[in-house]
């Protein structure tokens, strides 16, 4: 069970059909359609249900590549975990500028404070957040 979500469970029945969304201890959200022939279970990632964040993430002055270097092997541990748990997408690099841009997931910017906070780097970073929109003429579901 996820502890910052609990158990999540909707349950609906129309006739024959029983549809069921719970929340899985990942964070995937599994939806399962049961007819009286056959049953179908379809995982929704966490990340379509939630709101999207872009974090931009700038070295602090004065940070060395000394220091970077001597946290990545944690950061990519971290990072592979957030995205596990649909926390955190795409991450892009810009060194030369001393950026780092990070597609992120969370219900709220106390969550996403929280999930970004948990990436070693973070604490040689000074961070903004963006919440992001689908572009215009886009379908929601994509």
């Amino acid at each position: 069970m996820n502890p910052a979500y609990g158990p999540t469970r909707l349950l609906y029945a129309d006739g024959g059909t029983t549809f069921t969304l719970s929340l899985s201890d990942y964070g995937r959200l599994l939806v399962s359609i049961e007819s009286r022939r056959k049953i179908l279970t379809v995982p929704i990632s966490r990340s379509q249900c939630m709101n999207t964040y872009m974090v931009v993430a700038t070295f602090k002055e004065g940070v060395t590549q000394e220091e970077i270097r001597e946290l990545i092997p944690a950061e990519q541990v971290q990072a592979k975990i957030l995205e596990e748990q649909g926390l955190l997408g795409e991450i892009k690099v810009a060194m030369p500028r001393r950026t780092v841009f990070l597609e992120a997931f969370a219900k709220d910017e106390a969550e996403l404070a929280s999930s970004i906070g948990s990436l070693p780097l973070a604490k040689l970073w000074d961070l903004e957040f963006f919440a992001t929109t689908p572009p215009a003429g886009a379908s929601v579901s994509q």
